[in-house]
């Protein structure tokens, strides 16, 4: 089980490649990711707005991505 718990933002989804890179690794088991719908929200407003990408297209991204309510999240120095 993955060590330590991360939460993708908008910032680090928005380039493919480095979206692609941070699944895989989430996949991988090598961190716990997770992210809210607010931020998948916001992800498809960007690639919408300023990447012109259809919004069909954008909301398809929703699927693989991993969902972890905050409150499944552990406080920092405690286990989960």
């Amino acid at each position: 089980m993955a060590s330590f718990q991360v939460v993708y933002d908008t910032c680090v989804l928005v380039p493919a490649p480095l979206r692609d890179l941070l699944l895989r690794v989430a996949e991988a088991g090598l961190v716990r990711a997770g992210m809210s719908e607010d931020i998948l929200d916001e992800l498809e407003r960007v690639l919408d707005r300023d990447f012109e990408v259809p919004t069909s297209s954008a909301h398809r991204l929703r699927d693989p991505v991993p969902r972890v309510p905050p409150e499944e999240f552990s406080a920092p120095g405690t286990a989960a």
